[in-house]
């Protein structure tokens, strides 16, 4: 027996409700991941929930212009972490707290363990909080979501275009970002020499 697209399950389940949970079953994880990495596990699970309540709601909006609903979804999350967007800027400004207040390095060795991701987190986080909204949306579904830039534009309601120069002008920010935070570590590395 074939496998019902999710196009066709949620068309099913305009007649029969609870064949949507087929959906939650496909799409949980990936929506959760994304969701997560927006917003820390402290919410996760009640905002991935709040995705999937209005996804069941709107359901009838699904116009099935792509097979997944995984776009779809990560969409209605981007919305719903949005209306969070309160408590994700109060999080990324204390990783710019934390930041500003770590030591400095004190020799080249240490600057190169500073150098992973790790090190490299509270100066993304900035740039995260410091772009404009549209363009971090685009860069997380991007980098966290891993959609395409057509899957994006359709989680977004935009045009493949702008989501492709909305991501080229966010990795623009932060490498610029990157490039500063370098430049910063190599005069501190020559202050110390």
């Amino acid at each position: 027996m074939a496998v019902a697209s999710d196009y066709e399950v949620v068309r099913d389940s305009l007649r029969s409700p609870a064949v949507f949970g087929e959906i939650f079953e496909r799409h949980a994880r990936p929506v959760y991941r994304y969701v997560r990495r927006r917003v820390g596990d402290d919410v996760a699970s009640d905002l991935t929930a709040e995705v999937f309540t209005r996804a069941f709601r709107d359901r009838h909006r699904f116009d099935g212009r792509s097979e997944s609903t995984l776009p779809w979804l990560l969409g209605i999350a981007t919305n719903v972490v949005r209306m969070n967007a309160r408590r994700e800027r109060r999080r990324l400004r204390a990783y710019v707290r934390a930041a500003a207040s770590a030591p400095s390095p004190v020799s080249v060795v240490e600057v190169d363990a500073r150098l992973d991701a790790q090190a490299l987190a509270p100066v993304l986080a900035e740039a995260l909080a410091a772009m404009p909204s549209r363009q971090r949306d685009v860069l997380l579904l991007y980098a966290w979501g891993e959609l395409s830039a057509v899957e994006i534009a359709t989680a977004l309601a935009m045009a493949p275009g702008t989501v492709r120069s909305d991501l080229h002008r966010a990795c623009g920010f932060v490498e610029a970002r990157l490039a500063t935070r370098a430049s910063r570590v190599e005069s501190d590395v020559e202050q110390m020499t």
